[in-house]
């Protein structure tokens, strides 16, 4: 539904980038545990650098406040 795609993308920036790259390389499924959904990986058609540029484009729509939210999560030091 509309709405499962709406919330979970409304926290993709709460995630770190590699669990970002995972989840568009294997699927929910195989990243989350206990995950119901149904979106499986595209690893067999993307290359990591394409899923790299996928997130770019993602990260590119975010405003500069949850963009750097992210940042941190992606790398606490």
């Amino acid at each position: 539904s509309t709405h499962c795609i709406s919330s979970a993308a409304s926290d993709v920036y709460k995630r770190q980038d590699s669990m970002l790259h995972n989840v568009i390389k294997y699927g929910y499924t195989k990243t989350i545990k206990d995950y119901k959904g149904k979106m499986l990986g595209f690893g067999d058609k993307l290359t990591d650098q394409n899923i790299d540029h996928i997130l770019a484009y993602i990260k590119s729509t975010w405003n500069d406040e949850i963009y750097q939210r992210q940042m941190q999560i992606s790398s606490p030091n």
